[in-house]
C-alpha cells in the first residue's frame, strides 16, 4: 500500500520513546521511527515506545528485533486493556528499556516482530487492534 493509504485521522498521531514525541502522520514516518527504535535494541536489549492517535488512545510497544509485546489503552485509561498473546505456555520474563530504567513483562505476551508491526499500522490507520495478534483482555 501506498504511504497515502494510511494516514492517521488529524494527523495528530505520534510516537513517544527515551522522552521524546515524535509526530507521525505517514506509514513511511511510522516505519522510519519504528526501525529507528529497533535499531537501538542492539545496545541494550528491546526499547518502550507509545503510539498516539486521537482521541488519545495509545497503543504501548516493546519493540525488539525478533519479538515484540503490545498493549492497548483507551483515552479514559479505563479498563478494559489488551496485550498481545504470543505462546499461552511460555515462562519468565522480558526485560526492556523504558527511559532510563529497566521493566518486564511476561514473556507469553511476546509476537513476532512481523505481525507486530503489521497490528501497529492497522492501529496507526484505523485505530483498531490488528487480527494478525490474538489479544488478552484484562482489567473487567
Amino acid at each position: 500500500m501506498s504511504d497515502a493509504t494510511f494516514q492517521c485521522e488529524g494527523g495528530a498521531c505520534s510516537i513517544s520513546y527515551d522522552a521524546d514525541d515524535h509526530p507521525v502522520t505517514t506509514v513511511a514516518d511510522l516505519d522510519r521511527i519504528l526501525d529507528e527504535v529497533i535499531l537501538q535494541t542492539h545496545d541494550g536489549g528491546p526499547r518502550f515506545a507509545e503510539l498516539t492517535r486521537p482521541p488519545g488512545d495509545c497503543l504501548s510497544m516493546v519493540l525488539g528485533i525478533n519479538e515484540c509485546v503490545l498493549n492497548f489503552e483507551s483515552a479514559s485509561a479505563q479498563p478494559p486493556y489488551y496485550f498481545s498473546l504470543g505462546d499461552d505456555a511460555a515462562d519468565g520474563t522480558l526485560s526492556f528499556s523504558m527511559g532510563q530504567s529497566t521493566s518486564t513483562v511476561a514473556r507469553r505476551h511476546c509476537v513476532p516482530t512481523s505481525a507486530a508491526r503489521r497490528a501497529i499500522r492497522e492501529f496507526f490507520d484505523s485505530g483498531r487492534l490488528g487480527d494478525d495478534i490474538r489479544w488478552e483482555k484484562m482489567g473487567q
